[in-house]
């Protein structure tokens, strides 16, 4: 087993600490992979929630209903 080197998965400017920037690239990509969908999600519920809200509140006012209905 002298034979072999240990080589990390980035060479060059990080040295021993390429596979710590590895593991938090990981974590990073699966935090957006997550809270993207989550955030857009909401955004259109509240988006469907006000049209709902705005199409229960679409009705003839007092000045068109009324007794001589003008």
């Amino acid at each position: 087993m002298q034979g072999m080197v240990f080589k990390p998965c980035l060479p060059g400017w990080f040295g021993a600490a390429s596979n710590d920037i590895g593991l938090l690239v990981s974590i990073v990509v699966k935090i957006v992979i997550i809270l993207v969908p989550l955030i857009l999600t909401v955004a259109y519920l509240t988006y469907f929630e006000r049209k709902v809200i705005g199409f229960m509140q679409l009705r003839v006012g007092p000045n068109v209903t009324g007794p001589w209905e003008a």
